[in-house]
């Protein structure tokens, strides 16, 4: 098992388990950066880097005040690798408009905006390359992983994770209001954030919940899906206003197809958030629990029959 807690063990234990294998992997993804798949490495190891904060932000109310300051930390890092993963998006996001909307764009229109694109991804990969930010971002992954067996939680079971769950749900939660009632770049990444962090949540939680949570899962995997394409559209939307060396016609065209898109992923993000967030912060929580408890009791039961089998 990787991105869950085991069933039966310590929660502190699988909290130091989790973040020992997700520092692990990124410092790993970071050192094969320098190949061909240079670009594939950097976003590897922001993921698994948001992974780790979104498990802090979980343990994050019974953790030792010490370490909480970790995730502030993390999010320094990611902002490195930043630039990297961002020039990638978007020449990813150019290639999904033009699927999406085949004969939209003349092919030399195409071919011109995805040069320039690539061109600032390649500028971005040797800037990042030239100040040692993956050199950086590596190491100081590595120093927070050392300081893993240090990290402990004054709470433990479900009380060790319930405050921050119920802290993770209304958080996502007043995002997409405000996402909804004040459509902005900055409030929808705001929303992309919350809802990865719930997301990821619900993934650490589900093989100690039975997999009960599958239903909840599923549905904010697609959320994040959605405003995941949003932010790079909107990544996208800001080369083709600021690349002076777009021809700008051609880049108004492109533009055309990407608040066309955009519209599209609003209105999704829209229905997904509402079924998503029918039910209450606090209901949430509590269906968790008793998710948790019964899966409890039924390994319970299960290590009994098997006892009482073995002494037959």
């Amino acid at each position: 098992m990787g991105f869950c807690l085991k069933p039966g063990q310590p929660i502190d234990e699988e909290i130091r388990r989790i973040a020992d294998h997700q520092f692990a992997q990124a410092v790993a993804a970071l050192r094969t950066v320098g190949g061909a798949e240079s670009d594939d490495a950097v976003h590897a190891a922001r993921r698994r880097v948001k992974k780790v904060r979104a498990l802090i932000r979980l343990v994050r109310p019974t953790l030792s005040p010490r370490y909480r300051s970790l995730n502030r930390r993390l999010r320094a890092v990611n902002r490195l690798l930043a630039p990297v993963a961002d020039g990638h998006a978007t020449v990813e996001t150019l290639e999904r408009l033009a699927a999406k909307y085949r004969r939209a764009l003349a092919p030399q229109t195409l071919a011109e905006i995805r040069r320039r694109l690539l061109r600032r991804e390649a500028v971005a990969d040797e800037e990042a390359s030239l100040s040692g930010a993956v050199q950086t971002a590596a190491a100081l992954l590595c120093k927070e992983r050392r300081a893993l067996g240090r990290w402990r939680l004054d709470q433990s079971g479900f009380r060790a994770i319930a405050p921050g769950l119920g802290k993770s749900v209304r958080s996502s939660r007043r995002a997409m209001a405000l996402a909804l009632a004040h459509p902005s770049i900055e409030h929808y990444h705001t929303w992309r954030q919350r809802v990865k962090d719930q997301w990821l949540h619900v993934r650490l939680l589900q093989a100690r919940c039975a997999n009960g949570l599958a239903r909840d899962e599923r549905r904010l995997e697609a959320l994040d899906g959605c405003l995941g394409e949003y932010h790079d559209c909107a990544l996208l939307q800001n080369v083709l206003t600021s690349d002076s060396a777009l021809d700008r016609s051609d880049a108004a065209r492109c533009l055309r197809l990407v608040r066309r898109y955009q519209r599209e992923l609003r209105a999704k993000a829209r229905t997904l958030g509402r079924a998503i967030h029918r039910e209450t912060p606090r209901r949430f929580v509590k269906r968790v629990k008793r998710h948790w408890r019964s899966a409890r009791r039924a390994r319970g039961a299960a290590e009994r029959s098997t006892s009482w089998q073995r002494a037959a």
